[in-house]
């Protein structure tokens, strides 16, 4: 996983599928992801917008919290 091979303080781009509600369309989109310690992330789209967040996840980098969109329970 991302989260085992990605070292603190280190940066990786990737290309994520994204299927989009309700239309179901999928869509590729570039994103990058900076481990900034053992429990976060900060998550960019590299395409359109320029949103950002500081994702939290847990031991096996599963998102726990992730700002404006969801918080696990």
């Amino acid at each position: 996983s991302l989260h085992d091979a990605l070292p603190i303080c280190q940066r990786a781009e990737i290309r994520a599928l994204y299927i989009e509600a309700p239309a179901l369309e999928p869509r590729s989109m570039r994103q990058a992801y900076t481990r900034l310690d053992a429990s976060h992330y900060l998550y960019e789209n590299l395409e359109g917008s320029a949103f950002k967040a500081v994702l939290l996840v847990d031991e096996q980098g599963l998102v726990i919290d992730y700002p404006g969109l969801f918080q696990r329970l």
